[in-house]
């Protein structure tokens, strides 16, 4: 939802033209069309659904060597922090949050199908609204 209300500011704005604003909604759904596709023919992909979580670019890399937190600095840019306590504290927040969040990949087709066709709909929706 973000992605598409900046595409639709930066139109209205005149910062963005409509074949550029075209171009994004073709790759955003072209995104979403590899991932609807990994979560049926990947087991170990994982993708969850949470409403209530919206704006959280943050990013934790976690691996056997060393933890890595990312936290969105400005528009383009992140500022990132190997403290242990730090990637402690995220890992213990986005482990809460996949608790309360739904896994498309271990759901059943039909609540996939649903948020994807929601997802696609609202992609459509704005392509329409920005007559592109």
């Amino acid at each position: 939802m973000s992605v598409l209300r900046q595409v639709s500011f930066y139109h209205e704005t005149g910062l963005l033209n409509g074949k550029e604003a075209e171009l994004i909604l073709d790759d955003l759904k072209s995104l979403l069309l590899e991932l609807e596709s990994k979560t049926l023919e990947k087991p170990n992909f994982q993708l969850f659904i949470n409403d209530l979580v919206i704006l959280n670019n943050s990013i934790l890399f976690k691996n056997s060597f060393q933890n890595s937190y990312f936290i969105p600095f400005s528009m383009f840019g992140y500022i990132m922090t190997n403290d242990e306590m730090t990637c402690n504290d995220s890992l213990s927040y986005f482990e809460h949050q996949i608790k309360n969040s739904k896994s498309l990949a271990a759901s059943g087709n039909r609540d996939r199908k649903v948020f994807f066709n929601k997802m696609y709909n609202q992609i459509d929706q704005l392509r329409n609204q920005l007559s592109l």
